[in-house]
């Protein structure tokens, strides 16, 4: 699936049922875009707004596209609003390899592989983890860790889906911690015994979810409690583009504290805005 990304700077602000109107970009008709799929985001909101959820409509027309937006809060004059249109199947390229066009970074390549699929807009990041470092276990006590493992590309991004599949190890003389897990765009860290406890960001790419053990314990999921419909990250001056791999729990008292590792796969579901 292909996309193209139109944006314009409102003169007025515009209430529910209030249209905007985008002309076509050079060499490009009403018959190049499909049904469905499109969406609106909204810098000032904080917010994505999409064709599918019924939040906006959307009208191509001979000369411009017109989108209606359905929202309750009025986006305010002087944003700079993007509009994303579903390009015709027939103008798609699905599911390439990409290598170097809208992908992210690995923080760890040591001990990451990275696989990126999509079209240059539209991406499925596969991230395949060996014996990743997570932080140091509690001792005897509530401890929240993580560590950054990927960074999405500088721009507007929305994530629409995540899953986790893998085991955690910690080696500490008592192995049979239940700790929750969750992927964040916050880094799990103080004292306490849930993701949430320390901030809900902690887990709003993914989470949380249990692992059976720190014994080679399994933990699998998929999405994010917290975010069922997705989760929009601005350009700038809101959610950070760093995902983390979390952990918290209320730990055994153990010899010492140690390492706690993840072997797994780890995918992102996202879309970049611009």
């Amino acid at each position: 699936m292909a996309f193209d990304v139109y944006t314009q700077t409102l003169t007025a602000a515009v209430v529910d049922d209030g249209t905007i109107t985008f002309s076509y970009a050079s060499g490009r008709v009403f018959g190049d875009y499909a049904a469905g799929g499109a969406l609106l985001a909204v810098p000032t909101l904080q917010n994505v707004f999409t064709e599918d959820d019924d939040e906006i409509d959307v009208s191509y027309g001979a000369s411009s596209i017109v989108v209606t937006y359905k929202g309750s809060t009025t986006i305010p004059k002087g944003t700079t609003v993007k509009f994303q249109a579903t390009r015709d199947a027939a103008d798609s390229v699905v599911d390439s390899l990409l290598t170097t066009t809208g992908v992210g970074a690995v923080t760890t390549e040591a001990t990451t592989d990275v696989e990126e699929h999509g079209d240059g807009m539209f991406h499925i990041t596969k991230l395949t983890l060996t014996d990743f470092a997570m932080g140091s276990s509690g001792d005897g006590a509530n401890l929240a860790l993580g560590a950054s493992l990927y960074t999405f590309p500088a721009g507007a991004i929305m994530v629409e889906d995540s899953s986790i599949v893998g085991t955690i190890n910690a080696d500490i003389s008592v192995q049979t911690d239940t700790p929750e897990v969750g992927l964040g765009t916050v880094v799990g860290a103080g004292v306490q015994a849930t993701l949430g406890a320390v901030n809900a960001a902690c887990e709003n790419i993914g989470g949380p979810f249990a692992a059976a053990s720190v014994n080679d314990g399994a933990v699998a999921g998929a999405g994010a409690a917290s975010n069922t419909t997705g989760l929009y990250i601005a350009e700038s001056g809101g959610l950070s583009h760093v995902v983390y791999l979390n952990a918290a729990d209320g730990w055994a008292d153990v010899t010492a504290a140690g390492p706690v590792t993840f072997t797994g796969v780890v995918t992102l579901k996202w879309r970049k805005i611009n």
